[in-house]
């Protein structure tokens, strides 16, 4: 269950006037958190969702700014700057600049704001989580309470052959592996082993859009 009492945005201001607002969601934050927490045994893996707070730390500039969010799991306190936010900013300029509200040389800033939401009668609930498929191993050269990602040789190869037989062209690709887990260190390392290339459509930002159809799946699900 997450406790939030604020609804979270990214503003673009200019001469003080906003000019775009977004909002946003402290799902990746609170994701890590209760990751992390998971790692360290103080939380389950799968069941009852635990309880997570979700605190904005206020900057000194005011205004309802945000500098940081403070998400609380299982008696440990995890701090995420807002710096987190910068690309959905960035694409707010993007639409702005496309639809000509704001000039290529024109500069705009950026903040997370928080407002208090109104208090409604709402019921509880119960949230249930999926366990994570960890394999259990010694991770003796993570460093306790930290993730490693390992990638294989093979799968640098493969991408690298990929990107070079589409020169200019944005290419996509599914990763696939294994998340091993230290229990006793409280350590993890994400091992990928495998790139499966997606196939190019029309649409999207770049004009090109990527699909995981139901054989692509089928065909994970083969090889697996």
């Amino acid at each position: 269950m997450t406790h939030c009492e604020y609804t979270l945005s990214v503003c673009l201001t200019r001469d003080g006037q906003v000019i775009g607002r977004r909002e946003v969601s402290a799902g990746a934050a609170i994701e890590d958190a209760v990751f992390r927490a998971l790692l360290a045994g103080r939380v389950s893996n799968g069941g009852d969702a635990p309880e997570v707070r979700v605190e904005p730390e206020w900057s000194t500039t005011g205004l309802a700014r945000v500098s940081a969010l403070r998400v609380f799991v299982a008696d440990d306190e995890r701090r995420y700057g807002a710096a987190m936010f910068r690309e959905q900013a960035g694409a707010i300029a993007r639409e702005l600049s496309a639809a000509g509200k704001l000039g290529r040389e024109e500069s705009a800033r950026w903040s997370l704001r928080a407002e208090r939401r109104e208090r409604r009668g709402l019921r509880r609930a119960t949230v249930r989580r999926a366990p994570l498929p960890l394999v259990a191993r010694s991770l003796p050269a993570v460093e306790p309470g930290e993730m490693d990602v390992a990638i294989a040789e093979s799968v640098l190869a493969e991408l690298r052959a990929h990107m070079e037989t589409r020169p200019g062209e944005e290419v996509a690709g599914l990763l696939t592996g294994r998340l091993v887990h230290d229990r006793e260190r409280g350590a993890a390392c994400l091992e990928v082993s495998g790139y499966h290339p997606l196939r190019a459509g029309a649409g999207g930002t770049s004009r090109l859009h990527f699909a995981l159809d139901s054989g692509f799946w089928r065909l994970l699900q083969d090889e697996a």
